[in-house]
């Protein structure tokens, strides 16, 4: 996927190095300890239709150049199909398969926890 900024197409990557940069972009902090979750976030963000997580998408997929976010605003206020460009994206995350891995150790984690809140539980009785 290619995306048009100051009349140069580049190319989306959505790797690795994209899942790093997305995490350098949102990160959560609890108890002190911060938590890239910039993939999770984005791809819920996206199905309410944030331009801003959009525009961060956009930017972090672009690995060869670094633009603002403001510069990718400027080009989404010249796209002809927001709708598309959002579904897109959204596709674009759902194959990566670094974001599957992001989601898949996330699941996972999730499962552990509601397992030992379960063991806890029976126990405590």
């Amino acid at each position: 996927m290619y995306f048009e900024v100051k009349g140069k197409e580049y190319k989306l990557n959505f790797g690795v190095k994209f899942v790093v940069e997305m995490d350098k972009t949102m990160i959560v902090s609890e108890h002190g300890v911060e938590f890239g979750m910039g993939t999770v976030w984005a791809k819920d963000k996206l199905t309410f239709g944030s331009f801003e997580t959009l525009a961060d998408v956009i930017r972090c997929a672009i690995l060869d150049r670094k633009f603002t976010q403001d510069d990718i605003i400027n080009e989404l206020d010249k796209h002809t199909n927001l709708l598309e460009l959002f579904n897109e994206i959204e596709g674009e995350l759902k194959n990566s398969q670094a974001v599957q891995t992001v989601e898949a150790k996330l699941e996972a984690l999730e499962m552990e926890e509601n397992r030992r809140k379960a063991v806890k539980k029976h126990t405590s009785k």
